[in-house]
């Protein structure tokens, strides 16, 4: 969707986006070259949004939320194999309280 059209929708966008009437409270960018792993990226985003340390966020855990190698794969293709790519631009899934939204492109964005 383009610029020009999401300005004539009402409701706020998100740079990642999502439309939503939450706040956009953390974002963050992830790289699969360059990060340790997609699950640090989004925690460290969560743990952004409730402005806690990445140690404080144990329950519930992410896996009981979202199967973040099978995001992955949707997002980024198998890290394995050069050719492979995603086939899905974004996965919105609910932690706790909050909207995860997680791009393609690599932009994780928490929402109220």
């Amino acid at each position: 969707m383009i610029d020009d059209e999401k300005s004539s929708i009402e409701g706020d966008w998100c740079e990642c986006g999502f439309q939503d009437s939450g706040e956009c409270l953390a974002q963050k960018r992830y790289s699969i070259k360059n990060d340790d792993s997609l699950t640090t990226a989004i925690c460290d985003a969560i743990a952004e949004a409730k402005d806690t340390s990445i140690s404080e966020i144990v329950e519930p855990p992410l896996y009981d939320s979202i199967d973040v190698e099978a995001l992955q794969l949707l997002l980024f293709g198998d890290s394995r194999d050069q050719y492979s790519v995603g086939t899905a631009e974004v996965v919105v899934f609910t932690h706790t309280d909050n909207q995860v939204v997680v791009n393609s492109n690599g932009l994780i964005c928490i929402h109220e």
